[in-house]
């Protein structure tokens, strides 16, 4: 791919003059061919009626406090059409405040005042170019699946690899399987005895990542079925940042039918970017009280960012276990059905990770094995039935209770 720098155009709606100058100023010290509009606020409003948000790449806000009345027409202005990336400096913030923020569609926070040479602010305006740049000559093909445990343990690694190996052997889909645990993740095991020369952390940083790339560091488990492994450094994964993900699977959805990504219930920034990211989410739990409460919290984080019931799957993992809940009464308190079940099979699937084979291919007669493969037959078949009542009001009446 050509290192072509694609003309930005960036609006700025400043709170008032003085910082009109001191953005100018920054944007001086790299020069670019990009489009610059400036406004200030009007009434302490943001008045965003007044910008060409189709033709916008960029919108740079800047406010002293974050203010509730800013969050609104942001958050309007990604209801109602497609926005630019917008970027909101502001001298402070609590967590909450930032949650609001990426509820309402802001996509980079930077701090005030802007001193010294403002890398923060114009390395965000580069990263915002670069994806653009893939945009340009990359077009999405391949979905982009997530599994995530609401808890510690619940089994996604277990359910994502050997879904995605079904994909690539049965589908003949070409297929590949991030890792994104932050350190030590173990879907690996599940596969292959292989030892990786490169994972995550070592290519996502490259300024020109392309799909060779990620083919030369991936493990390749079966002719369609290629494995990113995760970092096994604290150093090394404590580099990756959201962008870095953006980039990866903008490539990597040009060149694979479907990204698997193994998702951290820890919910960490770059977790959270690939869930943002993802085309649909499947959540492993186990039906134990202690599962089904780190189900609940789960939900309740996912409703906040506005994710709708469609895009998540429920997937109960050893749903015969002894002292399991029945799933007639966790279908009850969550007001649908649990979209897949696996049962209690230890032994096989000890057997599989100690052997490094998926379970699908060393025991295809297992139970299961065949609860995992109607899984992806629901998945190729595109047979996604879309919910017709939220779940997360439900929930909540429940906990409160």
């Amino acid at each position: 791919m050509k290192n072509i720098n694609k003309q930005l155009i960036i609006n700025v709606v400043a709170s008032n003059e003085e910082m009109v100058k001191n953005l100018q100023q920054v944007f001086a010290r790299k020069p670019s061919n990009d489009e610059y509009i400036y406004l200030t606020r009007f009434d302490h409003e943001l008045r965003l009626n007044r910008i060409n948000i189709e033709k916008s790449n960029i919108l740079i806000v800047d406010s002293e406090q974050i203010s509730q009345k800013d969050l609104d027409d942001i958050s309007l202005l990604n209801k109602e059409r497609i926005p630019p990336t917008i970027i909101y400096l502001a001298t402070a913030w609590s967590e909450d405040q930032l949650i609001e923020l990426m509820r309402a569609g802001v996509n980079e926070v930077i701090h005030l005042p802007l001193n010294g040479t403002s890398e923060d602010l114009l390395d965000a305006i580069e990263r915002i170019r670069q994806k653009a740049n893939i945009a340009s000559y990359y077009k999405q093909r391949g979905k982009i699946i997530s599994c995530i445990s609401c808890k510690g343990g619940a089994g996604a690694t277990m359910v994502g690899v050997n879904m995605a190996y079904l994909l690539s052997e049965k589908y003949d889909k070409k297929v590949l399987f991030i890792d994104l645990h932050p350190q030590y993740g173990d879907a690996a095991y599940y596969l292959t005895d292989t030892i990786a020369a490169s994972n995550v952390a070592d290519i996502v940083a490259q300024p020109y990542l392309n799909s060779v790339t990620i083919a030369a560091a991936a493990i390749q488990v079966s002719d369609n079925y290629y494995l990113l492994p995760s970092s096994n450094s604290i150093e090394k994964s404590s580099g990756i940042q959201p962008h870095h993900i953006d980039t990866l699977l903008s490539v990597a959805a040009y060149e694979y039918d479907y990204i698997f990504l193994d998702v951290s219930y820890t919910l960490d920034s770059i977790a959270m970017r690939a869930l943002d990211r993802s085309d649909l989410i499947y959540i492993i739990t186990q039906p134990t009280l202690a599962y089904l409460k780190a189900l609940v919290n789960i939900y309740s984080v996912f409703s906040e960012l506005s994710y709708p019931s469609q895009r998540m799957k429920l997937v109960m993992n050893k749903c015969d276990v002894d002292a399991a809940l029945p799933v007639e009464k966790i279908n009850q308190l969550f007001s649908r059905k649990v979209d897949s079940e696996i049962p209690y099979e230890s032994s096989v699937v000890d057997e599989s990770l100690n052997a490094g084979i998926p379970i699908v291919k060393m025991a295809k007669m297992n139970a299961v094995s065949h609860a995992i493969e109607n899984l992806v037959n629901t998945l190729e078949g595109n047979n996604i039935a879309e919910k017709s009542e939220s779940i997360i009001s439900k929930i909540f009446h429940l906990k409160a209770s």
